[in-house]
Protein backbone atom coordinates (compact mmCIF):
# COMPACT_ATOMS: atom_id res chain seq x y z
CA UNK A 1 0.00 0.00 0.00
CA UNK A 2 0.95 3.40 -0.99
CA UNK A 3 1.29 6.62 0.78
CA UNK A 4 -1.03 8.21 -0.45
CA UNK A 5 -3.30 5.49 0.03
CA UNK A 6 -2.38 5.58 3.70
CA UNK A 7 -3.07 9.29 3.63
CA UNK A 8 -6.95 8.57 2.25
CA UNK A 9 -7.55 6.28 4.85
CA UNK A 10 -6.26 8.21 7.41
CA UNK A 11 -8.12 11.29 6.30
CA UNK A 12 -11.63 10.38 8.03
CA UNK A 13 -9.39 10.34 11.50
CA UNK A 14 -7.63 13.64 11.03
CA UNK A 15 -8.34 15.31 8.02
CA UNK A 16 -6.52 18.75 8.68
CA UNK A 17 -3.16 16.56 9.20
CA UNK A 18 -3.97 13.99 6.43
CA UNK A 19 -4.63 16.58 3.98
CA UNK A 20 -1.64 18.45 4.41
CA UNK A 21 0.23 15.69 3.71
CA UNK A 22 -1.55 14.53 0.68
CA UNK A 23 -0.86 18.07 -0.59
CA UNK A 24 2.82 17.77 0.22
CA UNK A 25 3.15 14.62 -1.58
CA UNK A 26 1.37 16.30 -4.51
CA UNK A 27 3.80 19.73 -4.75
CA UNK A 28 6.80 17.59 -4.14
CA UNK A 29 6.53 15.08 -6.55
CA UNK A 30 3.27 15.28 -8.83
CA UNK A 31 4.61 12.29 -11.18
CA UNK A 32 4.65 9.82 -8.07
CA UNK A 33 1.40 11.14 -6.82
CA UNK A 34 -0.19 10.59 -10.00
CA UNK A 35 1.30 6.96 -9.94
CA UNK A 36 -0.19 6.33 -6.23
CA UNK A 37 -3.43 8.06 -7.62
CA UNK A 38 -4.54 5.62 -9.99
CA UNK A 39 -4.77 2.51 -8.27
CA UNK A 40 -7.50 4.60 -5.77
CA UNK A 41 -9.20 6.21 -8.97
CA UNK A 42 -9.77 2.32 -10.47
CA UNK A 43 -11.53 1.17 -7.02
CA UNK A 44 -13.44 4.65 -6.27
CA UNK A 45 -14.36 4.20 -2.31
CA UNK A 46 -16.71 6.55 -0.93
CA UNK A 47 -15.24 7.88 1.77
CA UNK A 48 -13.87 11.97 2.78
CA UNK A 49 -10.32 10.77 1.65
CA UNK A 50 -11.09 9.47 -1.75
CA UNK A 51 -13.60 13.46 -1.84
CA UNK A 52 -10.38 14.98 -1.01
CA UNK A 53 -8.38 13.61 -3.42
CA UNK A 54 -10.66 14.36 -6.33
CA UNK A 55 -10.50 17.52 -5.03
CA UNK A 56 -6.86 18.35 -5.75
CA UNK A 57 -6.68 16.53 -9.01
CA UNK A 58 -9.43 18.97 -10.30
CA UNK A 59 -7.82 21.93 -8.18
CA UNK A 60 -4.62 21.01 -9.83
CA UNK A 61 -6.12 20.36 -13.29
CA UNK A 62 -4.76 16.82 -12.94
CA UNK A 63 -8.53 15.20 -13.57
CA UNK A 64 -9.52 16.42 -16.95
CA UNK A 65 -6.35 14.92 -19.01
CA UNK A 66 -6.83 11.37 -17.09
CA UNK A 67 -10.35 11.48 -18.28
CA UNK A 68 -9.31 11.94 -21.60
CA UNK A 69 -6.96 8.90 -22.23
CA UNK A 70 -9.00 6.34 -22.69
CA UNK A 71 -6.21 3.84 -22.24
CA UNK A 72 -6.23 4.85 -19.24
CA UNK A 73 -9.92 4.53 -18.37
CA UNK A 74 -13.19 3.57 -19.97
CA UNK A 75 -15.58 5.62 -21.16
CA UNK A 76 -17.91 4.46 -18.43
CA UNK A 77 -15.13 4.75 -15.97
CA UNK A 78 -14.37 8.31 -16.79
CA UNK A 79 -18.06 9.20 -16.55
CA UNK A 80 -18.54 7.93 -13.53
CA UNK A 81 -15.70 9.37 -12.23
CA UNK A 82 -16.52 12.77 -13.70
CA UNK A 83 -19.98 12.56 -11.19
CA UNK A 84 -17.80 12.23 -8.48
CA UNK A 85 -15.79 15.23 -9.56
CA UNK A 86 -18.56 17.03 -10.26
CA UNK A 87 -20.07 16.51 -6.62
CA UNK A 88 -16.65 18.20 -4.72
CA UNK A 89 -16.32 20.78 -7.30
CA UNK A 90 -19.12 22.27 -9.03
CA UNK A 91 -17.20 24.35 -11.52
CA UNK A 92 -15.77 21.04 -13.26
CA UNK A 93 -18.22 20.52 -15.83
CA UNK A 94 -17.14 24.17 -16.88
CA UNK A 95 -13.66 23.45 -17.29
CA UNK A 96 -14.31 20.29 -19.20
CA UNK A 97 -16.31 22.75 -21.48
CA UNK A 98 -13.22 25.16 -21.81
CA UNK A 99 -11.06 22.59 -23.01
CA UNK A 100 -13.74 21.15 -25.47
CA UNK A 101 -14.04 25.25 -26.92
CA UNK A 102 -10.08 25.51 -27.36
CA UNK A 103 -9.79 22.06 -29.02
CA UNK A 104 -8.57 22.81 -32.55
CA UNK A 105 -9.47 20.11 -35.60
CA UNK A 106 -8.46 20.87 -39.16
CA UNK A 107 -11.01 18.85 -40.12
CA UNK A 108 -13.84 19.63 -43.06
CA UNK A 109 -15.96 19.78 -42.12
CA UNK A 110 -15.45 20.69 -38.37
CA UNK A 111 -15.31 17.80 -36.12
CA UNK A 112 -14.10 17.30 -32.82
CA UNK A 113 -10.58 16.19 -32.34
CA UNK A 114 -10.72 12.44 -30.89
CA UNK A 115 -9.94 13.54 -27.14
CA UNK A 116 -12.09 16.09 -27.05
CA UNK A 117 -14.77 14.65 -28.77
CA UNK A 118 -14.47 11.96 -25.54
CA UNK A 119 -14.26 14.90 -23.09
CA UNK A 120 -17.74 15.82 -24.51
CA UNK A 121 -19.03 12.61 -24.05
CA UNK A 122 -18.01 12.67 -20.69
CA UNK A 123 -19.68 15.62 -20.42
CA UNK A 124 -22.98 15.20 -21.87
CA UNK A 125 -23.66 12.33 -19.68
CA UNK A 126 -22.64 14.13 -16.57
CA UNK A 127 -24.39 16.86 -16.57
CA UNK A 128 -27.87 17.08 -14.49
CA UNK A 129 -30.79 20.18 -14.40
CA UNK A 130 -28.36 21.87 -11.79
CA UNK A 131 -24.80 22.09 -14.25
CA UNK A 132 -26.61 21.67 -18.04
CA UNK A 133 -26.51 25.95 -18.42
CA UNK A 134 -22.80 25.11 -18.73
CA UNK A 135 -23.10 23.77 -22.31
CA UNK A 136 -24.36 26.58 -23.39
CA UNK A 137 -20.97 28.17 -24.61
CA UNK A 138 -21.15 25.10 -27.08
CA UNK A 139 -24.25 25.96 -28.92
CA UNK A 140 -22.81 27.74 -31.02
CA UNK A 141 -19.13 24.97 -31.31
CA UNK A 142 -18.53 24.58 -35.65
CA UNK A 143 -19.36 20.85 -35.18
CA UNK A 144 -22.70 20.57 -35.93
CA UNK A 145 -23.08 17.26 -33.80
CA UNK A 146 -22.34 19.20 -30.52
CA UNK A 147 -24.92 22.09 -31.54
CA UNK A 148 -27.54 19.62 -31.95
CA UNK A 149 -26.69 17.43 -29.07
CA UNK A 150 -26.13 20.51 -26.31
CA UNK A 151 -29.66 22.06 -27.57
CA UNK A 152 -31.48 18.47 -26.92
CA UNK A 153 -29.34 18.16 -23.29
CA UNK A 154 -29.89 22.13 -22.27
CA UNK A 155 -33.68 21.56 -23.36
CA UNK A 156 -34.28 18.67 -21.48
CA UNK A 157 -32.79 20.31 -18.54
CA UNK A 158 -34.44 23.39 -18.74
CA UNK A 159 -38.00 22.74 -20.09
CA UNK A 160 -38.13 26.24 -20.98
CA UNK A 161 -40.18 27.23 -23.66
CA UNK A 162 -39.17 30.63 -23.79
CA UNK A 163 -35.36 29.39 -24.10
CA UNK A 164 -36.81 26.84 -26.68
CA UNK A 165 -38.48 29.55 -28.90
CA UNK A 166 -35.55 31.22 -29.15
CA UNK A 167 -33.31 28.89 -30.57
CA UNK A 168 -36.11 28.13 -33.04
CA UNK A 169 -34.64 30.97 -34.67
CA UNK A 170 -31.26 28.99 -35.54
CA UNK A 171 -30.00 28.26 -38.80
CA UNK A 172 -29.39 24.41 -38.08
CA UNK A 173 -32.07 22.16 -38.78
CA UNK A 174 -30.47 19.67 -36.27
CA UNK A 175 -30.35 22.39 -33.74
CA UNK A 176 -34.38 23.06 -34.05
CA UNK A 177 -35.16 18.92 -34.35
CA UNK A 178 -33.61 18.64 -31.01
CA UNK A 179 -34.51 21.60 -29.12
CA UNK A 180 -38.29 20.77 -30.15
CA UNK A 181 -37.67 17.04 -29.22
CA UNK A 182 -36.49 18.60 -25.56
CA UNK A 183 -39.70 19.45 -24.82
CA UNK A 184 -41.59 16.42 -25.38
CA UNK A 185 -44.12 15.63 -22.58
CA UNK A 186 -44.12 19.36 -21.47
CA UNK A 187 -48.06 20.45 -21.94
CA UNK A 188 -48.03 24.07 -21.06
CA UNK A 189 -49.58 26.28 -23.48
CA UNK A 190 -46.67 27.51 -24.81
CA UNK A 191 -44.98 24.65 -25.06
CA UNK A 192 -48.21 23.94 -27.08
CA UNK A 193 -47.71 26.97 -29.18
CA UNK A 194 -44.09 26.45 -29.79
CA UNK A 195 -45.17 22.76 -31.34
CA UNK A 196 -47.79 24.62 -33.88
CA UNK A 197 -44.88 27.20 -34.81
CA UNK A 198 -42.56 24.17 -35.33
CA UNK A 199 -44.45 22.23 -37.00
CA UNK A 200 -44.40 24.45 -39.76
CA UNK A 201 -41.01 24.30 -40.30
CA UNK A 202 -39.38 23.31 -43.71
CA UNK A 203 -37.55 21.03 -42.22
CA UNK A 204 -39.08 17.72 -41.95
CA UNK A 205 -37.45 16.56 -38.72
CA UNK A 206 -38.34 19.64 -36.87
CA UNK A 207 -41.71 19.92 -38.02
CA UNK A 208 -42.36 15.43 -37.47
CA UNK A 209 -40.96 16.48 -34.19
CA UNK A 210 -42.92 19.32 -33.42
CA UNK A 211 -46.18 17.00 -34.47
CA UNK A 212 -44.82 14.21 -31.87
CA UNK A 213 -45.08 17.34 -29.34
CA UNK A 214 -48.40 17.92 -29.64
CA UNK A 215 -50.05 14.55 -29.69
CA UNK A 216 -48.08 13.88 -26.74
CA UNK A 217 -49.45 17.29 -25.14
CA UNK A 218 -52.95 15.68 -26.41
CA UNK A 219 -53.84 18.20 -28.80
CA UNK A 220 -56.20 16.22 -30.79
CA UNK A 221 -55.08 18.18 -34.15
CA UNK A 222 -51.85 16.44 -34.11
CA UNK A 223 -54.14 13.71 -35.66
CA UNK A 224 -55.08 15.81 -38.55
CA UNK A 225 -51.95 17.44 -39.47
CA UNK A 226 -49.74 13.36 -38.97
CA UNK A 227 -52.49 12.53 -41.55
CA UNK A 228 -51.67 15.96 -43.85
CA UNK A 229 -47.72 15.65 -43.59
CA UNK A 230 -48.61 12.05 -44.38
CA UNK A 231 -49.53 12.83 -48.43
CA UNK A 232 -47.04 15.62 -48.27
CA UNK A 233 -45.40 16.01 -52.30
CA UNK A 234 -42.04 15.63 -50.62
CA UNK A 235 -41.29 12.16 -49.93
CA UNK A 236 -38.73 13.69 -46.73
CA UNK A 237 -41.96 14.46 -45.34
CA UNK A 238 -44.13 11.13 -45.59
CA UNK A 239 -41.32 9.45 -44.66
CA UNK A 240 -41.25 11.49 -40.91
CA UNK A 241 -45.15 11.23 -40.90
CA UNK A 242 -44.72 7.67 -40.77
CA UNK A 243 -41.51 7.51 -38.23
CA UNK A 244 -43.85 9.65 -36.15
CA UNK A 245 -46.60 7.58 -36.49
CA UNK A 246 -44.36 4.80 -34.87
CA UNK A 247 -43.17 6.95 -32.65
CA UNK A 248 -46.40 7.46 -31.06
CA UNK A 249 -47.80 4.14 -32.07
CA UNK A 250 -51.53 5.75 -32.60
CA UNK A 251 -53.24 2.33 -34.04
CA UNK A 252 -55.38 4.34 -36.14
CA UNK A 253 -52.92 5.31 -38.76
CA UNK A 254 -52.52 1.46 -39.27
CA UNK A 255 -54.40 1.93 -42.60
CA UNK A 256 -52.74 4.55 -43.47
CA UNK A 257 -49.29 2.99 -42.96
CA UNK A 258 -50.28 -0.03 -44.99
CA UNK A 259 -51.24 1.96 -47.93
CA UNK A 260 -47.62 3.80 -47.45
CA UNK A 261 -45.98 0.16 -48.00
CA UNK A 262 -46.44 0.88 -51.83
CA UNK A 263 -44.83 4.30 -51.41
CA UNK A 264 -42.53 5.15 -54.62
CA UNK A 265 -39.80 6.37 -51.67
CA UNK A 266 -37.80 3.28 -50.34
CA UNK A 267 -37.45 5.20 -47.13
CA UNK A 268 -41.28 6.08 -46.52
CA UNK A 269 -41.44 2.13 -47.02
CA UNK A 270 -39.22 1.59 -44.42
CA UNK A 271 -40.72 3.76 -42.01
CA UNK A 272 -44.33 2.56 -42.43
CA UNK A 273 -42.87 -1.02 -42.47
CA UNK A 274 -41.32 0.12 -38.83
CA UNK A 275 -44.00 1.91 -37.50
CA UNK A 276 -46.32 -0.86 -38.12
CA UNK A 277 -44.28 -3.07 -36.06
CA UNK A 278 -44.07 -0.89 -33.38
CA UNK A 279 -47.69 -0.06 -33.08
CA UNK A 280 -47.70 -4.20 -33.71
CA UNK A 281 -45.48 -4.68 -30.22
CA UNK A 282 -48.31 -2.23 -28.05
CA UNK A 283 -50.64 -4.95 -28.09
CA UNK A 284 -54.46 -5.09 -26.98
CA UNK A 285 -55.23 -3.38 -23.89
CA UNK A 286 -55.53 -5.45 -20.48
CA UNK A 287 -58.57 -3.93 -19.45
CA UNK A 288 -61.34 -2.70 -20.39
CA UNK A 289 -63.38 0.85 -20.53
CA UNK A 290 -66.84 1.70 -20.40
CA UNK A 291 -67.98 4.45 -22.86
CA UNK A 292 -71.36 5.70 -23.08
CA UNK A 293 -71.68 8.43 -26.06
CA UNK A 294 -75.04 10.61 -27.20
CA UNK A 295 -75.66 12.81 -29.30
CA UNK A 296 -76.60 16.46 -27.77
CA UNK A 297 -79.15 17.08 -29.52
CA UNK A 298 -80.89 15.95 -32.70
CA UNK A 299 -80.27 19.11 -34.70
CA UNK A 300 -76.73 19.89 -34.14
CA UNK A 301 -74.46 21.24 -37.05
CA UNK A 302 -71.68 21.17 -35.03
CA UNK A 303 -71.81 17.62 -34.32
CA UNK A 304 -71.22 17.38 -30.53
CA UNK A 305 -71.31 14.49 -28.31
CA UNK A 306 -71.03 13.59 -24.30
CA UNK A 307 -68.97 10.75 -23.53
CA UNK A 308 -68.81 9.05 -20.55
CA UNK A 309 -65.75 7.06 -19.55
CA UNK A 310 -65.58 4.91 -16.97
CA UNK A 311 -63.25 1.42 -15.79
CA UNK A 312 -64.91 -1.59 -15.29
CA UNK A 313 -65.42 -1.02 -11.60
CA UNK A 314 -67.56 2.47 -12.64
CA UNK A 315 -65.66 4.77 -11.38
CA UNK A 316 -65.14 7.84 -13.99
CA UNK A 317 -61.80 7.78 -15.44
CA UNK A 318 -60.75 11.82 -15.59
CA UNK A 319 -58.09 13.93 -17.45
CA UNK A 320 -58.36 11.65 -20.79
CA UNK A 321 -56.17 13.55 -23.55
CA UNK A 322 -57.87 14.34 -27.02
CA UNK A 323 -55.91 12.02 -28.59
CA UNK A 324 -57.12 9.30 -25.95
CA UNK A 325 -59.97 9.11 -28.51
CA UNK A 326 -60.43 7.37 -31.38
CA UNK A 327 -63.71 8.47 -33.81
CA UNK A 328 -64.83 6.29 -36.81
CA UNK A 329 -67.64 7.67 -39.24
CA UNK A 330 -68.88 4.11 -40.87
CA UNK A 331 -65.67 2.87 -42.31
CA UNK A 332 -63.85 6.30 -42.01
CA UNK A 333 -61.36 7.15 -39.28
CA UNK A 334 -62.44 11.26 -38.49
CA UNK A 335 -59.49 13.09 -38.53
CA UNK A 336 -60.77 16.60 -37.42
CA UNK A 337 -62.56 16.77 -33.87
CA UNK A 338 -61.94 17.66 -30.24
CA UNK A 339 -62.48 16.63 -26.83
CA UNK A 340 -62.69 18.68 -23.92
CA UNK A 341 -63.20 17.77 -20.35
CA UNK A 342 -66.71 18.68 -18.60
CA UNK A 343 -66.47 20.26 -15.32
CA UNK A 344 -69.94 19.20 -14.17
CA UNK A 345 -68.57 15.42 -13.67
CA UNK A 346 -65.14 13.84 -14.04
CA UNK A 347 -65.10 10.86 -16.87
CA UNK A 348 -67.50 13.37 -18.94
CA UNK A 349 -65.97 14.69 -22.19
CA UNK A 350 -67.31 17.03 -24.79
CA UNK A 351 -66.75 15.70 -28.11
CA UNK A 352 -67.20 17.61 -31.09
CA UNK A 353 -66.88 16.47 -34.91
CA UNK A 354 -67.65 18.90 -37.37
CA UNK A 355 -67.15 17.27 -40.20
CA UNK A 356 -69.03 14.33 -39.76
CA UNK A 357 -72.32 13.04 -41.59
CA UNK A 358 -72.23 9.52 -41.32
CA UNK A 359 -74.59 8.32 -39.59
CA UNK A 360 -72.79 6.17 -37.22
CA UNK A 361 -70.28 7.00 -34.92
CA UNK A 362 -68.28 5.19 -33.53
CA UNK A 363 -65.72 6.00 -30.64
CA UNK A 364 -62.89 4.54 -28.97
CA UNK A 365 -61.05 5.33 -26.23
CA UNK A 366 -57.87 3.76 -25.10
CA UNK A 367 -55.47 5.21 -21.65
CA UNK A 368 -52.65 3.47 -21.15
CA UNK A 369 -53.44 -0.42 -21.01
CA UNK A 370 -57.20 0.02 -20.80
CA UNK A 371 -59.41 0.71 -23.48
CA UNK A 372 -63.12 0.59 -24.70
CA UNK A 373 -65.75 1.58 -27.40
CA UNK A 374 -68.96 2.78 -27.95
CA UNK A 375 -71.81 3.14 -30.89
CA UNK A 376 -74.24 6.36 -31.30
CA UNK A 377 -76.29 7.35 -34.08
CA UNK A 378 -76.01 10.72 -35.68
Amino acid sequence: MGLLSDLIQAFDGNPVVAGKRMRELLHRDGACFLCEALPVLHAPVDSAGFGYLLTLLAANDLAIPLLADPGEFSLAEATALARRLLLVDATFAAGLVKVIESAESDQRPPRLPPRAARLFEIVSHTVDQRHALTLLPLLHHPDEHVRSRVALLVGHATHSSGWASDQLGSTDARVRANVVESLWGVKTDDCRELFHFAARDTNNRVAGNALVGLYLCGAAESIRLLARMAHAEAPAFRGTAAWAMGKIQDARFTDMLNLMLSDPAPAVRRNAMRALAAIRRLGEPTERLRVVVRRRTADNPAKAFDVWVNDFSRNPVPDLPATAFTCRAGDDFVFEYDVTAQMRAGGQYLLQCPGTTHADLHVHVRSGAAAGSDVTSC
